[in-house]
C-alpha cells in the first residue's frame, strides 16, 4: 500500500518538475499538490471515466514516442562559465554509480501491478492480468531499452547531463515530447490512486488493519469504489509531496517496491514447492522461478544501499510479529501452516512405507463427552 501511495506522489511530483522546466515562474511544489488533488479528484468522480481517461493519455505518450524515434540530432550545448571564472576550473558536473540511478529510475516501471491491483474492478480477472502484466512488462522494457541508445546516437554527452529536456530538442515535433512526460506521469499517478486505496480498503476487510481504522474497508456505490481510502491516501501523498524532491522519495520508494516484489515471490515460491491445495494459480510459474526472482529482487536491494535493506528487513519482520500476535482468524491459505502440513504428509507417507516396531508409539484416540451429542 505504502509503494502504492508513496508512488503517486513521485509522479506528480515528476509532472511537476516537466511544467516547472517551461513555465519557471510556476512554483514547483504547489504544482505537485494541486495535480495531486485534481488526479484523485478524478479517481473518486469514478474509476471507470479515470481508465477512460488514458487512453488519451496513452495516444500523447504514443504521439511523443513516434517523434522521438523520427528525431534528428543536436549539437553540443554551449558551456556555460560564470563572469570572473577560469574556464579550466568551472565545476564539472558529478556523476554517480549504475544502481544509484537504477534507484531513482526504478519506479518508473512499476506500474506493472495496476491490472493486480484493480482485480476486483476486472471483469475477467483471471484471464487478463496475466496477459496485461506480461504485455506491460514486455512493452515496457522494449521502450526503455530503446530510448538510451537513441539519446547516446542523437545528442552529445554533455546535452545529455546539463539539458533535461533534451529529447524536446530531438524530436521531429519539440511539443510531443512535453505532452509524453505528462502523458506518462499523469497515467502513473491516475494508475497508482486507483490502486492503493482498493489495496487500503482489502486490508481493512481481511482484518489485517487494526479495529479502528475498518472504516477504511467501506465501499460506495455500484461499483464498490473506496472512496474514504482515496481521501485517506490523498493524506498520506499530500505530506510526501510537501517533500517536493523526486531524488529523495525515489531511492525510498524502490525499496517499498523491490520488498513487496520479493515478499510476492517468496509467497509464490513456497506454495508451488508444497503444492499447495489452496494455491492454484491458471498461470503457473516454476517454484525455483519464484524464488530466483525473490533472491534477484534482495541482491539488487543490497547493491542500492545495503542499510536500507536491513532497515526494510526489520520493518517487514515487525509487521510479521505484528500480525502473528493478533492471531487474525482467516479463511486463506496460511503459508506456514502449509508447511506443517507438507511436512506432516511426508513424515506420514515414510512411516506408511517403512514400518519401524521398535520406534513405534501408541496414538490414542479418545472419545470424550456426552454419547448423545457425540
Amino acid at each position: 500500500y505504502f509503494a502504492q501511495a508513496l508512488s503517486v506522489a513521485q509522479y506528480t511530483i515528476g509532472f511537476a518538475e516537466s511544467v516547472t522546466q517551461i513555465f519557471q515562474q510556476l512554483n514547483q511544489t504547489v504544482v505537485a499538490l494541486v495535480t495531486t488533488v485534481l488526479v484523485t479528484l478524478l479517481a473518486l468522480k469514478s474509476a471507470e471515466i479515470a481508465i477512460k481517461a488514458q487512453y488519451f493519455i496513452m495516444a500523447a505518450i504514443a504521439l511523443s514516442l513516434v517523434c522521438l524515434v523520427f528525431s534528428s540530432s543536436v549539437d553540443a550545448l554551449p558551456t556555460l562559465v560564470p563572469a570572473g571564472t577560469d574556464p579550466n576550473l568551472a565545476e564539472v558536473p558529478g556523476s554517480v554509480g549504475f544502481w544509484a540511478v537504477f534507484a531513482v529510475f526504478f519506479p518508473a516501471v512499476t506500474g506493472i501491478m495496476s491490472g493486480v491491483n484493480m482485480s476486483g474492478d476486472l471483469k475477467d480477472p483471471i484471464k487478463s492480468i496475466p496477459i496485461g502484466t506480461l504485455a506491460a512488462v514486455i512493452t515496457g522494457y522494449i521502450i526503455y531499452m530503446v530510448i538510451p541508445p537513441l539519446l547516446v546516437w542523437r545528442a552529445p554527452a554533455d546535452a545529455l547531463v546539463n539539458a533535461p529536456l533534451v529529447m524536446q530538442r530531438m524530436a521531429l515535433w519539440g511539443p510531443s515530447i512535453v505532452l509524453g512526460v505528462w502523458g506518462a506521469t499523469l497515467s502513473s499517478a491516475l494508475g497508482s490512486i486507483l490502486g492503493a486505496p482498493r489495496i487500503l480498503q482489502a486490508l481493512a476487510r481481511d482484518g489485517i488493519l487494526p479495529n479502528k481504522l475498518r472504516w477504511l474497508g467501506l465501499g460506495d456505490g455500484p461499483a464498490d469504489e473506496p472512496r474514504l481510502g482515496t481521501l485517506f491516501t490523498l493524506g498520506v501523498v499530500l505530506a510526501v509531496v510537501g517533500l517536493g524532491d523526486l531524488d529523495k522519495i525515489a531511492p525510498v520508494l524502490t525499496m517499498f517496491f523491490l520488498t513487496t516484489y520479493m515478499v510476492l515471490n517468496v509467497a509464490a515460491g513456497i506454495d508451488g514447492f508444497l503444492q499447495s491445495p489452496s494455491f492454484r494459480p491458471t498461470f503457473k510459474v516454476p517454484w525455483f522461478i519464484s524464488l530466483l526472482g525473490a533472491g534477484g529482487c534482495l541482491a539488487v536491494m543490497f547493491l542500492i544501499n545495503a542499510i536500507a535493506t536491513v532497515a526494510a528487513a526489520i520493518i517487514v519482520l515487525l509487521i510479521y510479529i505484528w500480525l502473528e500476535r493478533r492471531e487474525i482468524q482467516t479463511t486463506w491459505g496460511d503459508v506456514r501452516q502449509g508447511i506443517w502440513l507438507s511436512l506432516v504428509r511426508a513424515g506420514l507417507m515414510n512411516i506408511a512405507a517403512n514400518p519401524d516396531p521398535k520406534n513405534w508409539r501408541p496414538h490414542l484416540l479418545v472419545l470424550s463427552g456426552a454419547p448423545t451429542k457425540r
